[in-house]
């Protein structure tokens, strides 16, 4: 009976190493394919984009300062004569009133107003040319001090002076 189990577990510690040596060789095999290769390199200029933060990806950013909300762009804008965006809130905590653009020969109107979500047009008397960093609007707003305030903004877009509509892409903030 000693020697059945003897040969079992020779047989069974021959079979673990065949196993281990495998794993080890696919393993290395693995590693050297990702990383000497055209498709490490890929992989590691994803995962370094991918860690960083981009902000020139998105086309109208928000800031603010102690009363003021301003919105700028980050992309070069021909020909425009028309600038629309919607802005989504908290009504408990966010409060938005006057709003004034800071473009040349414009004018700003407040389609909508409702608690928490507001539409804001500008219209340009004619084909205007907004440079990349430009202040789009400047709206004032009171919360409490204490409060963390959520801002969308959505539904951007422009459209040029052959009637193309263009569809922008935005941020939150959180102030």
């Amino acid at each position: 009976m000693k020697d059945l189990f003897k040969n079992y577990h020779k047989h069974k510690v021959l079979s673990n190493a065949w196993i281990l040596s495998i794993a080890a060789l696919l393993a290395v095999s693995v590693n050297m394919f990702i990383l000497s290769g055209n498709t490490g390199q890929t992989l590691k200029a994803n995962v370094l984009e991918a860690t960083s933060t981009q902000v020139s990806s998105v086309d109208v950013l928000a800031a603010t300062n102690e009363s003021t909300i301003s919105l700028s762009n980050t992309q070069e804008m021909q020909n425009v004569m028309q600038l629309s965006f919607s802005l989504a809130y908290n009504p408990e905590i966010l409060s938005l009133w006057a709003s004034q653009t800071l473009l040349w020969d414009s004018e700003i109107s407040v389609i909508e107003n409702n608690d928490g979500f507001s539409n804001y047009i500008l219209t340009f008397s004619s084909p205007l040319n907004i440079t990349a960093g430009s202040e789009l609007v400047n709206i004032s707003y009171a919360k409490p001090q204490d409060e963390t305030v959520h801002l969308n903004i959505i539904n951007v877009n422009f459209t040029d002076n052959q009637d193309e509509s263009y569809l922008l892409s935005s941020k939150w903030i959180i102030f």
